[in-house]
């Protein structure tokens, strides 16, 4: 039965779609014009939470949701309201720090939802244009962040079960970078993520 204390633990495959804005670009002067670009990335999806039971199958707690990306890019990109080449980020992680509820709607069986509000954070490395063009440093952006997901697991021992989550974690950060310029962020995380967890 799905009671008391609450661990889990999961990992799995990722696919993030970034809308990204810097506040302007330093080759330009007066500094102005503003590069938009909506990019993409595969990645590796993690999870760890911890909580506890407070009614039948409804857990609340707290939890770190993770998405290591490969490096964002695009195809396209503006620089100023003018296209140019393909942009990308380097080194992207994507984070939720969030207080989270799961609820199990059979406290015996494996159909469960959850879902998270908190902060989200996504870390990233330079960035440069197709044609090798620096348009981004390292900077950390945070903002609010959700997730909703939903799952099924299999008992598999004792208080351990095993399982899987389709979950979609989501924010809206800003923050500035090691040039100086603002970055806004929004960033939209599906996952398909295995899970083992005792409760």
């Amino acid at each position: 039965m799905h009671d008391g204390f609450y661990l889990r633990l999961g990992a799995g495959a990722t696919y993030a779609i970034d809308s990204a804005e810097s506040s302007c670009v330093p080759e330009r002067t007066p500094c102005t014009a503003a590069l938009v670009a909506t990019l993409a990335s595969p990645g590796i999806a993690t999870e760890v939470a911890l909580g506890g039971t407070i009614s039948d199958g409804l857990v609340i707690g707290g939890g770190v949701f993770s998405h290591i990306l490969f490096g964002l890019t695009s195809s396209e990109a503006e620089l100023g309201g003018q296209a140019v080449a393909g942009a990308e980020l380097n080194r992207v992680v994507f984070v939720l720090y969030g207080a989270f509820a799961d609820y199990y709607f059979d406290p015996r069986g494996g159909f469960h939802v959850q879902g998270s509000l908190g902060l989200g954070t996504v870390l990233s490395g330079s960035g440069q244009l197709e044609d090798g063009r620096t348009i981004a440093g390292s900077h950390t952006a945070t903002g609010p962040g959700l997730m909703v997901g939903l799952g099924y697991e299999w008992w598999i021992a004792g208080q351990w079960s095993a399982g899987l989550v389709l979950r979609a974690c989501g924010a809206v950060v800003s923050g500035a970078d090691d040039r100086n310029l603002e970055w806004d962020h929004t960033i939209i995380a599906p996952a398909l993520v295995g899970t083992v967890t005792y409760h």
